[in-house]
């Protein structure tokens, strides 16, 4: 899977559950998949994505943008 997201303008409308459901699908259903990866960039989908099940694996700073990797294990 490549690059995901809500537009800014859908914000809390539901769609970023629809978006991870399916993906969570999709891993479920792939026998060689061991969960769902994912970054970010923006400190307050941590704990969105947390709420969903993700655990922070890495932090780090890409030039003056921090990034998180997060992970949900199937």
């Amino acid at each position: 899977m490549g690059f995901i997201g809500v537009d800014p303008s859908a914000h809390g409308q539901g769609y970023a559950r629809l978006l991870l459901d399916e993906a969570h699908r999709m891993s479920d259903a792939d026998a060689r998949s061991t969960g769902v990866g994912l970054d970010t960039n923006m400190p307050k989908n941590v704990e969105m994505y947390e709420h969903f099940g993700y655990e922070v694996i890495a932090s780090s700073d890409v030039g003056p943008v921090p990034l998180w990797s997060m992970f949900r294990a199937k």
